[in-house]
């Protein structure tokens, strides 16, 4: 089973979500989105990796410079997955879980560990949840019928939800800026060409925050509020970049990318020290970690798992992210560093748990 797409992606798992605290969000997609999925997206990855690239200005046009290349690299030494099951290592065990669930369309739920879960959204096709960080909203984008994806709001119980857009035709997911006035995601709207946007969550007119060539999505904000890093295939390769939310004009920052191969979900941590990451660079999907300026680029998971969409816990030290083997997708934690085994925390056969976002 794979996940929905971020622009730029493949047709199998794919981008990130922004870090908002200690709640992890999960969505759980069937076999309907897949076959969408399957339908709209590229080729998938490719075994022959190119250099990377770390601090080189874009041009607004979106073409990659030359550039010197940043330091190569290095292929994972972490350790092969554990089985143990999910009661022996649960992520933040004393705090809620929401997440999205179903057979054929995802909708967002909520639970206490251990506890009997609850339905904040009923309606199909909502997806890609992401909570404010004072833990009181959460953004998400659903698709009523068969208009446009728009992008809601709601209160954390599940009330008061209503679309925040227009005729957008959302992609992905959302971020919130760390003062949680604003919120950032990618769009259409009316051009047919995919932009990141920004809009303010009390509601309002958007801003296009980017004019670049490709589809750029899956953004998460910086802690501090000035950034956002995204993804965006530019000139047949795959890349993380930096904008700035507040001015649509500055030119973009190449973080990372890959010839013929995938980076999605790139997710700050909440030091905004460094940002994680899923990349086909080695073949297969894998989470990896690099510094905010792109140096240091390494993988965490091996290759033998097919993980990717990391989230960072809200003391920077673990990552969860989604694992799919055949048709069963899971979530799986483990230390940012690569230091410890992955453990599979939902092992849940009936239902493939996708976009973990911790609040």
């Amino acid at each position: 089973m794979a996940r929905p797409s971020d622009p730029g992606s493949d047709s199998r798992l794919g981008p990130a979500v922004a870090v908002v605290g200690g709640v992890l969000a999960i969505v759980l997609v069937g076999a309907a989105v897949v076959a969408l999925n399957n339908a709209l997206n590229g080729p998938g990855p490719s075994s022959n990796p190119a250099p990377s690239f770390a601090g080189a200005p874009v041009p607004p046009a979106g073409s990659l410079p030359p550039g010197t290349p940043s330091p190569v690299p290095s292929a994972s030494n972490a350790p092969e997955v554990s089985d143990v099951p999910a009661v022996s290592h649960p992520p933040a065990a004393d705090r809620p879980i929401a997440y999205s669930q179903a057979l054929s369309n995802p909708t967002i739920w909520s639970t206490e560990p251990g506890g009997a879960p609850t339905q904040l959204v009923k309606e199909a096709s909502s997806s890609g949840a992401a909570w404010s960080h004072d833990a009181r909203q959460i953004a998400f984008v659903r698709q009523v019928g068969k208009g446009l994806a728009e992008l809601w709001v709601m209160n954390a119980d599940g009330s008061s939800a209503h679309a925040l857009t227009t005729g957008a035709g959302v992609v992905g997911h959302p971020t919130w800026s760390p003062s949680g006035d604003r919120l950032a995601f990618a769009a259409a709207y009316d051009t047919g060409s995919v932009q990141l946007w920004v809009i303010p969550s009390a509601g309002g007119d958007p801003t296009q925050d980017t004019y670049v060539t490709g589809s750029p999505g899956a953004p998460s904000w910086s802690p501090d509020g000035q950034s956002l890093v995204y993804v965006n295939k530019i000139n047949g390769r795959s890349g993380v970049y930096i904008a700035d939310p507040a001015n649509a004009t500055s030119p973009t920052i190449g973080l990372f990318g890959v010839t013929d191969g995938v980076n999605r979900s790139p997710a700050w941590s909440p030091d905004g020290a460094k940002i994680a990451f899923d990349s086909t660079l080695n073949g297969s999907d894998q989470i990896w970690v690099m510094n905010a300026d792109g140096s240091n680029p390494n993988a965490v998971t091996p290759p033998s798992l097919a993980a990717a969409w990391p989230a960072w816990s809200p003391d920077g030290k673990q990552l969860v992210f989604q694992v799919t083997k055949g048709s069963d997708t899971d979530l799986y934690v483990m230390p940012a560093d690569g230091s410890a085994k992955p453990v599979d925390i939902t092992r849940d056969p009936k239902h493939a748990a996708f976009e973990p976002a911790w609040w």
